[in-house]
């Protein structure tokens, strides 16, 4: 498949919904002192306002959620841990995620914390628009049901998609296609980021990849 033919593929990708998780690689990375500074700084109207909040939630010092007009979800604590969750997107969408994701990560920075290192975990649901496409999803999903282990318990279950592990991105510790006959889950947790790596697409060159791999299972329907 040529990079014209990629990138129209991945322009067929569609999520459904998605969440990208972050959190410290260490416990406690984060003081309570830190993480108070972190919390009134994030809700104060000249931090929110770069979000396009339409909701605002302050639980206390224990979370601050804020809803925005990209149908997305965000979830702050104190203790360096954050997520994202949007309706709908495409690849396209990641560009804001990504300068979300690097922004709420310095601020923990700027607040006090030091030598902060981050995983991060993407999972979408995700739609496929070609219908020749779907027809490969099921072709997939009904061959590895039959020729995986799980076909050994079928007497007693049927799973409701099946997750296979893909060989990693050089960005990623870990990535996987989850199969359902009608739709696809991707997923990947990226190695660990400092908040002056989180730039150069950190989290659109793994979605991607994870995309053409998926596409070249399906084969070239588009």
């Amino acid at each position: 498949m040529d990079e014209y033919s990629t990138a129209t593929s991945q322009n067929m990708i569609k999520f459904i919904f998605f969440t990208v998780e972050v959190a410290t690689t260490k416990e406690e990375a984060v003081t309570p002192s830190t993480g108070k500074k972190v919390m009134d700084y994030a809700s104060k109207l000249s931090f929110l306002n770069q979000f396009r909040p339409t909701s605002i939630d302050r639980r206390d010092t224990d979370s601050l959620s804020i809803g925005t007009k990209h149908n997305a979800d965000i979830t702050i604590h104190p203790n360096g841990s954050f997520h994202i969750e949007m309706m709908g997107g495409s690849i396209d969408t990641l560009v804001t995620v990504e300068r979300w994701i690097s922004r709420i990560a310095n601020l923990f920075v700027k607040s006090g914390a030091k030598g902060l290192q981050f995983d991060i975990e993407f999972r979408s649901h995700t739609d496929i628009e070609s219908k020749t496409q779907l027809a490969a999803i099921s072709r997939i999903f009904n061959s590895l049901l039959i020729n995986s282990a799980l076909a050994n318990i079928q007497r007693l279950s049927t799973p409701t998609y099946l997750v296979t592990r893909i060989r990693p991105h050089s960005s990623t510790k870990s990535m996987f296609i989850s199969y359902h006959p009608e739709f696809v889950e991707l997923s990947f947790r990226l190695r660990p980021l400092t908040p002056k790596m989180m730039k150069n697409r950190f989290l659109i060159n793994a979605a991607e990849a994870l995309i053409d791999v998926l596409i070249k299972q399906l084969g070239d329907n588009s």
